[in-house]
Order: structure tokens, then C-alpha cells, then sequence
């Protein structure tokens, strides 16, 4: 229900970072303490069909593939952490955190050229409310 972000693999599969199944922006406090409907999907335009990679995520936001395509990162906003999936090798299929505790939300990943990754943060974590 909320499309947020995607990357294209080597064989022009798109992964996407599905935020929420719940709803869209309005319903952001389910995603934050529920357990969590934000998904990561690849979907192959050769055969026209999608794969649900990662599910359970509290808002993935933001998604990014490594620069040899053989992992991808994801975004979990509510966490304040990034996730990394490996789509080869022989850690294929699985999942680890790859950066928790950030001191904001991250909004964003993106490459920087160089094998290394910029994450865009929207809201410092430890902000006090006023």
C-alpha cells in the first residue's frame, strides 16, 4: 500500500521497498508499534512475477543494491537501523542487520561511487519533544 523506493538488478529486476501493507503516512504509529508490514519485493519482468524477499519490517524506506549486486540494502525507518539481504553467495536468501542504533530515522540509501553508502536521516532520534 505504500511504494516508497527501488533499485534495478543486473537482469533488470526491480527490487522495491514496500513501507507499509497498513496504510500510507496518516497511519505511520501502526508501522511504529506494531509489528511491522513493510516488505522488500523483487518483481522479474521477464516472467512477470513478484517475490515478497523481506516482510515484517517497521517501515522500510529506502532501498539500495551493493555496487556487485550481490546484496541489498533496506531502510527500517521505525528501527532506526538498515538491513542487508544477500541475493548471492553463500549467504543467499538470508538477512542481517547491517547498522542499528543510527541517531535518526533513515529516510534514504543511496551509493556514494566509491563501495561505501550515504543514509539519509529525517528526524534525529533523541530529539525531545517541546
Amino acid at each position: 500500500m505504500f511504494p516508497d523506493d527501488f533499485d534495478f538488478g543486473p537482469n533488470g529486476e526491480i527490487y522495491w521497498s514496500d513501507a507499509s501493507t497498513v496504510g500510507g503516512m496518516k497511519d505511520m504509529v501502526i508501522e511504529y508499534l506494531g509489528s511491522g508490514s513493510g516488505r522488500v519485493i523483487k518483481f522479474d519482468p521477464k516472467t512477470k512475477t513478484s517475490t515478497v524477499l523481506m516482510e515484517d519490517l517497521h517501515f522500510a524506506n529506502g532501498i539500495q543494491l551493493s555496487p556487485q549486486k550481490d546484496f541489498l540494502l533496506v531502510a527500517e525507518s521505525m528501527r532506526s537501523r538498515v538491513w542487508r539481504y544477500f541475493l548471492t553467495g553463500k549467504r543467499q536468501g538470508q538477512r542481517e542487520i547491517f547498522v542499528d542504533g543510527l541517531p535518526g530515522v533513515p529516510d534514504n540509501i543511496r551509493s556514494n561511487g566509491k563501495g561505501g553508502f550515504y543514509i539519509a536521516l529525517c528526524v534525529n532520534r533523541d530529539e525531545k519533544v517541546r
